[in-house]
């Protein structure tokens, strides 16, 4: 056998997959292998944390619940991703380009490579990544392996004993997990409703041998997850625990997974409801209008498209929100865009330039006429002011 060319394996295996291959030699970005060009490497959230690993082979994921492979193979570290099961959405590829630092002008050209980002369960890749290996190194590595051991950095999940089972378990169940927990502690009833509907089948964890035993024991961990995030959103405990029992008692009482998966969705809907009329001493529209600021912050905002995500008519909509605040809706919704401006501001290092482009606004100038119209400063002299704060 002649020697092989690792090159021509990682290129084919990324055409396979449809999934970026970052190559990274002694600890620095080399270069990526996929057919569209990315701007920076599309790795650049997974790297610090696979590099760190005592794992010669494993996976992990990032905050936008996109899943990276990697392995070592001598000096090199290749890692495969970002991938996902749903394509990206382009608020979530808009701040994954915030993230890694891509600039204003590379944008476009980053939105256009992950949308060539082919959707996929996480185990077809693993198992690739098994093969590929075994072809690089000589090592055998079972599915099993590529868990994060216990106490890693990345070590977010168990090892598995059921490989490809607990794989598929672990991609799909955290990740819905995590999304649905933020809805309700955030009270977001209508981002909540949008996210079931939308939701692509998957895999929950095995907790049964026995289907009836298995949906009842699902839900009532979902109860438990979703009292504890209605707390953590502001619901008093003790109404939060007595929302719970109540619903853990008609849990038991129903006779089959699909009534019970429907009660499961009441729940839910009733926590985030209860969390909207308290978080933050808002008032229901004004909650409303924040959580859409938080799915659609890199939009232009107009009432129209405003009022029929929230089920209102535009008159319904301005009627309601005179009731709890003066001014108008589009004015409170730039507020809430200023506001996170400054945050970002406060908290981090990215240009004006960079966090005007993530915001949406068509230009940086104004991005900083609205900012200094708001607080008195320009976006450069409230972080210089917060820095000697």
């Amino acid at each position: 056998m002649g020697e092989i060319d690792f090159e021509y394996l990682l290129s084919n295996a990324s055409s396979l997959c449809g999934v970026p291959v970052s190559v990274f030699e002694k600890g620095v970005f080399s270069h990526c292998l996929f057919p569209s060009p990315f701007p920076v490497c599309p790795a650049g959230l997974a790297k610090e944390d696979a590099e760190s690993s005592e794992q010669k082979i494993g996976f992990r994921f990032d905050r936008f619940s996109s899943y990276y492979v990697f392995f070592k193979s001598g000096s090199s570290l290749i890692v495969f991703g970002p991938s996902r099961e749903t394509p990206f959405r382009k608020e979530e590829a808009r701040e994954m380009a915030f993230s890694l630092g891509v600039k204003p002008l590379d944008a476009p050209s980053f939105w256009a490579a992950l949308s060539q980002i082919q959707p996929m369960p996480l185990s077809p890749l693993l198992l690739s990544c098994c093969s590929l290996y075994h072809v690089l190194t000589s090592e055998k590595a079972d599915v099993s392996n590529l868990f994060p051991a216990s106490g890693e950095g990345g070590g977010k999940m168990e090892r598995a004993e059921d490989s490809s089972f607990r794989v598929e378990n672990h991609s799909s169940s955290y990740r819905a997990e995590r999304e649905m927990l933020s809805f309700v502690k955030r009270g977001d009833v209508r981002g909540l409703e949008e996210w079931v509907s939308s939701l692509p089948s998957f895999r929950p964890g095995e907790t049964s041998n026995e289907e009836k035993s298995q949906s009842k024991n699902l839900f009532i961990i979902t109860a438990s997850l979703a009292c504890r995030a209605a707390i953590e959103g502001g619901l008093d405990p003790d109404l939060a625990l007595s929302l719970s029992d109540t619903y853990l008692k008609r849990n038991e009482a129903l006779p089959d997974s699909p009534t019970r998966l429907n009660l499961q969705l009441e729940m839910l809907r009733d926590y985030a409801s209860r969390v909207s009329l308290l978080a933050g001493g808002q008032g229901s529209i004004r909650l409303a209008l924040s959580n859409y600021v938080e799915r659609h912050f890199g939009e232009s905002f107009t009432l129209k498209k405003v009022a029929k995500s929230l089920s209102l008519s535009e008159s319904s909509l301005c009627a309601c929100f005179g009731k709890e605040s003066k001014g108008g809706v589009i004015a409170f919704l730039k507020d809430c865009k200023l506001r996170k401006a400054a945050q970002l501001l406060k908290d981090g290092d990215s240009s004006v330039s960079e966090i005007s482009y993530y915001l949406g606004y068509p230009t940086a100038a104004l991005f900083c006429r609205n900012f200094k119209k708001k607080y008195g400063v320009t976006p450069s002299g409230y972080r210089e002011k917060e820095k000697k704060a």
